[in-house]
């Protein structure tokens, strides 16, 4: 999955920013049971972003998100910075667990 991305940034010269978010069509693991069926990006809760001699650098990062979160967004992009936020209070790192259920 992120070779795809990689080859559609790559190909579109388009990129991602912190709030981007897009479907997976589908389970974002194959053969496996799971409501993630799409990604959002965010700064890397450890990372951030740096100040180069270059400029800024944003180091990303994605999160599974449920179908459930993927409609509300598409219904209602401004929100997306309140998923991470309400999942960030029981899971700081925003590792995606391809078990976890639609509140």
């Amino acid at each position: 999955m992120i070779q795809n991305i990689a080859r559609y940034v790559f190909n579109s010269g388009k990129w991602f920013e912190p709030y981007h978010y897009i479907p997976a069509n589908g389970p974002i693991r194959l053969d496996t049971e799971t409501e993630i069926t799409g990604l959002a990006f965010c700064l890397d809760p450890e990372l951030g972003e740096i100040e180069t001699p270059n400029g800024k650098v944003q180091f990303l990062h994605m999160f599974g998100i449920t179908d459930n979160e993927l409609q509300s967004l598409k219904e209602d992009e401004t929100h997306v910075k309140s998923i991470f936020d309400n999942i960030k209070a029981s899971n700081p790192l925003l590792i995606t667990d391809l078990l976890r259920k639609s509140k």
